[in-house]
């Protein structure tokens, strides 16, 4: 089975979010700046992308 290759990024947004130092707004401007995309989004926050 093929590993998901995540932004780089990634892995420390999603623990930063997970302590509450980062919101979901920020993380929505992650995702405008190309850093994470729409799908991690998605797997950081538990919500769809809009």
């Amino acid at each position: 089975m093929a590993k998901t290759a995540y932004s780089a990024r990634f892995k420390t947004l999603q623990e930063r979010y997970n302590r509450g130092g980062c919101t979901k707004e920020q993380l929505r401007q992650f995702v405008s700046y190309h850093v994470i995309s729409k799908a991690e989004y998605k797997e950081i926050t538990g919500e769809d992308f809009e």
